[in-house]
């Protein structure tokens, strides 16, 4: 069984939480073992695992997805398992490097031939079998990227109460919660989102924006999430917070100091 790296990244918003879109492999490309994948190599629809960084079969896949080719592009669809700590990480780590992430698959060849491509010798590959998609360190090809990667910061911001969004700002600056946030979703869903969260917030009677974020995310796609998922997401929302409080807050020196800013603002009353 073979292995392939490629690199880069552009992040997008899909449906829901976990999911993502990622070029594993670019045809009619000279790649840096010298093979060259020709369109028709990869079997569209076929089910793939998705591995833990850098191929570490000893451990239990992170996520599944799904490989078609699109243009002269293979691609990924697939989601991360939220719902289990390596999963959570792996999402979070992809989410998070952003331009710097590179992506590899494992295969074996069905059919290849020796020839040549723009004057130099390589090996055509003309079929693989894919097993695994999987994130890794550091890749081998180019022009390949996560181009979908989703996550709950849009929603949880157009669902929270304005007082809650002000001592947000207040905290770490306005794009606490930035990304794509207008296009995330459409108002009906936001409207539905935000009705569901509303309910969730009574029936828990929360008294403090920590509880506030637990109930938002409990509430988040109509709800029906096992309690590791919301734990592993309240976790994520909450490393994300100490992020950006690192990033807009030059006062603010060391992780530690903005952890503890965290904790005091999660730890609040909620006045709505």
């Amino acid at each position: 069984m073979k292995r392939k790296t490629y690199s880069r990244s552009n992040l997008k918003l899909t449906s829901e939480p976990g999911e993502f879109e990622c070029v594993f492999a670019t045809l009619n490309e000279v790649d840096a073992d010298g093979d060259v994948t020709l369109p028709g190599a990869f079997e569209d629809g076929a089910a793939v695992r998705i591995a833990a960084w850098g191929h570490r079969w000893d451990d239990p896949p992170v996520g599944k997805g799904t490989i078609y080719e699109r243009g002269n592009e293979a691609v990924c669809q697939g989601h991360f398992f939220l719902d289990t700590q390596a999963g959570a990480d792996t999402y979070r780590t992809v989410k998070n490097l952003g331009d710097l992430q590179e992506w590899s698959y494992g295969y074996d060849v069905l059919d290849s031939a020796p020839g040549t491509w723009e004057g130099r010798p390589v090996r055509l590959l003309k079929r693989l079998k894919v097993y695994e998609v999987s994130p890794v360190l550091l890749g081998a090809g180019v022009r390949t990227r996560t181009t979908r990667i989703k996550g709950l910061h849009p929603a949880l911001w157009r669902l929270t109460p304005a007082s809650v969004r002000a001592s947000l700002e207040e905290l770490a600056g306005p794009d606490l919660f930035m990304a794509a946030i207008d296009d995330a979703l459409t108002d009906a869903q936001i409207e539905e989102i935000e009705a569901r969260a509303r309910a969730a917030r009574l029936r828990r009677k929360a008294r403090s924006n920590l509880e506030i974020l637990r109930a938002a995310i409990e509430a988040y796609g109509g709800g029906g999430h096992s309690q590791a998922w919301v734990k592993a997401m309240v976790r994520g929302e909450i490393e994300a917070m100490v992020d950006r409080v690192l990033q807009y807050r030059p006062d603010v020196a060391t992780r530690d100091e903005a952890e503890r800013i965290v904790s005091a603002w999660l730890s609040q009353p909620v006045t709505q």
